[in-house]
C-alpha cells in the first residue's frame, strides 16, 4: 500500500472500476473524500467540464485508460477493487435481472433464464464481462489477461491501494491517511435486489466459471493474500510503538 501523503499539486488519483467489484460505493465515498473533487465518469455525467480541475477520477476504465491519466505533469496513483469470480458473477446476473433494459437482458437467450442458463450463454457467446474480466483490467487493453505472471506482476507493480471487496472497510481507512482527512462512512450504492438463486444452479454454475476465469481467481487470491500481508505489518509495527 502506498506511504505518505497525497499531494493535490502533483498527483491525481485513478481508479479502474472493474464492474460488480463495489465501484459505486467507492465513487461516493472517493467524492466525498476529496471534498468532490472527484469524478465519476461516465457518459452523460458532464465529467468533461470539469476534469481538468480533478484530483480524482474513476469508471469502466482499464489500467492507464481514464482520462485523468491524460492530465498533464501528474503522477497517477492508482486504485483498484477485486471480488471472488463466482460472487462477481452472480451479482452480475442479478444485475441484470434487476435491470431489463441492459444489453444482456433484452436477449431471448437470457432473459427470464436460470443462472447456470446464462452462465452457459455467456461462455458460448463469448461474452467480455464473462472472461478474465478484472484480469483485463489491470493488464490494459494490449495486455493477456490469461498470462497469469503477466496479470500477477502488472498488478503487484501498478496499483498502489487495492483490496478485495469484503476488506473495502479496512482499505477505507488506509485512503483517509493518504488524504490526510476523516474517513466519510461507506453508503453501499447500486446493491441489487435479491434475486433468489437455487444452490444446485450455483454449483452446476461454478465449474465453468472457473474454467473460464482462472487468471481472476489468481489475481484475487493474490491482492487478498497481498492485503493481509500489509494488515499483519501494520498492525507488528502498532504493537511496536
Amino acid at each position: 500500500m502506498r506511504a505518505g501523503r497525497f499531494d493535490p499539486q502533483t498527483q491525481v488519483l485513478d481508479f479502474s472500476h472493474v464492474p460488480k467489484c463495489g465501484g459505486t460505493t467507492v465513487h461516493d465515498f472517493l467524492s466525498r473524500l476529496m471534498d468532490g473533487r472527484y469524478e465519476h465518469c461516465f457518459p452523460g455525467s458532464g465529467w468533461e467540464a470539469r476534469i481538468d480541475n480533478a484530483l480524482g477520477a474513476g469508471g469502466h476504465h482499464m489500467r492507464g485508460q481514464g482520462p485523468i491519466n491524460r492530465l498533464p505533469g501528474k503522477k497517477v496513483v492508482r486504485l483498484i477493487i477485486l471480488r471472488e469470480p463466482l460472487q462477481r458473477l452472480t451479482s452480475f446476473y442479478r444485475h441484470i435481472r434487476n435491470h431489463p433494459g441492459h444489453y444482456l437482458a433484452v436477449r431471448p437467450e437470457v432473459k427470464g433464464k436460470s443462472f447456470v442458463d446464462f452462465v452457459r450463454y455467456c461462455r458460448d457467446a463469448k461474452v467480455r464481462e464473462f472472461y478474465d474480466l478484472q484480469s483485463q483490467f489491470v493488464v490494459g487493453p494490449k495486455g493477456n489477461p490469461q498470462d497469469v505472471n503477466q496479470v500477477l506482476d502488472t498488478f503487484d507493480t501498478e496499483f498502489d491501494f487495492y483490496a478485495p471487496l469484503h476488506m473495502l472497510p479496512t482499505l477505507r481507512e488506509e485512503l483517509s491517511a493518504f488524504f490526510g482527512k476523516p474517513a466519510p462512512a461507506l453508503v453501499s450504492k447500486n446493491v441489487s435486489k435479491e434475486v433468489p438463486i437455487d444452490p444446485a444452479e450455483i454449483r452446476a454454475a461454478a465449474d465453468i466459471i472457473y474454467t473460464h476465469n482462472y487468471t481472476d481467481l489468481q489475481l484475487y487470491n493474490a491482492c487478498t493474500d497481498k492485503f493481509m500481508r500489509f494488515l499483519d505489518t501494520s498492525r507488528r509495527e502498532l504493537r511496536q510503538r
